[in-house]
C-alpha cells in the first residue's frame, strides 16, 4: 500500500486557549494499572535518529512489514511476549502489558543497510509523575533492552532507523510507504506537556474538517 505523502500546512493560528481542552486528547489508553511500548520503523535518509513525521521537513518514509518483538526479561532470561509487524505507517505497538522489565528486537530486514535506533521515551497515561524504578532502557543495535514499566505508565517512539537499500537491492523497485502521520498525543505532566498535547490537538481536528 502506497501511502501520499501529506503537505505539512497547518493553520495560521494557534488558540493557545485551546490548551486546556486539548490536554485531555490521547490516543487509547491501555486498561488501568497495565502498559505499553510503541515506535516506528523508517528509512533515516540523512542518518540523524530522528524520524520527521509528514507535517515536518525532509519527512522521512516508513517501513511496513517489519518484524518487531517484545521479549519480558527476568535476570539474564528473555522470554517472548509477542511479535508484530510494522503497519503502512510503519509503526508497531504493544499494548495491554504487564508492569515489567522488557525488550524490544527487530529482525533487521536483509534488503537495508541497517541505521540508528533511536530510544523512546517514557510517558505517564495519567499526567503523573514517572518515578524510579521506571526507566527508557539502553539502546543496542536492533535492540532496546532494560525497559522498566510501572503501571500506566508507556514507552513510545523506541525507533528502528535504516539508511535505505543495500547494494544488492538497490536496482530492485520497492514500493515504500510514505511518511509516518502526526505521533499520536499522550498528555505529559506539567504545563509543556500541555501545550504539547494542544497543539497535537487542534493539529488532528484541523485537518479531519479539510
Amino acid at each position: 500500500m502506497i501511502l501520499h505523502r501529506l503537505l505539512g500546512r497547518g493553520p495560521a493560528i494557534l488558540l493557545v486557549c485551546l490548551v486546556a481542552t486539548f490536554a485531555t486528547s490521547a490516543v487509547a489508553q491501555p486498561n488501568p494499572g497495565l502498559s505499553q511500548l510503541g515506535g516506528y520503523a523508517y528509512i533515516d535518509r540523512n542518518n540523524d535518529g530522528i524520524l520527521a513525521f509528514s507535517n515536518q521537513a525532509n519527512p522521512e518514509f516508513a517501513l511496513p512489514d517489519i518484524s518487531i518483538s517484545l521479549f519480558s526479561k527476568v535476570g539474564a532470561v528473555e522470554t517472548l511476549v509477542s511479535t508484530k509487524l510494522t503497519d503502512a505507517n510503519g509503526r508497531y505497538l504493544f499494548p495491554d502489558i504487564n508492569p515489567g522489565t522488557y525488550v524490544l528486537r527487530q529482525t533487521q530486514p536483509n534488503e537495508y543497510v541497517d541505521g540508528l535506533d533511536t530510544l523512546g521515551v517514557l510517558q505517564a497515561f495519567n499526567g503523573g509523575v514517572i518515578a524510579p524504578p521506571a526507566s527508557p532502557g539502553i539502546a543496542g543495535d536492533n535492540f532496546f533492552t532494560d525497559i522498566v514499566l510501572t503501571a500506566n505508565v508507556g514507552g513510545e517512539f523506541y525507533n528502528f532507523g535504516e539508511r535505505g537499500l543495500n547494494s544488492a537491492n538497490v536496482s530492485k523497485r520497492l514500493l515504500l510507504a510514505s511518511a509516518p502521520p502526526l505521533p499520536p498525543v499522550v498528555p505529559e505532566p506539567g504545563a509543556v506537556g500541555l501545550i504539547v498535547a494542544a497543539v497535537g490537538g487542534l493539529w488532528s481536528w484541523w485537518r479531519s474538517r479539510r
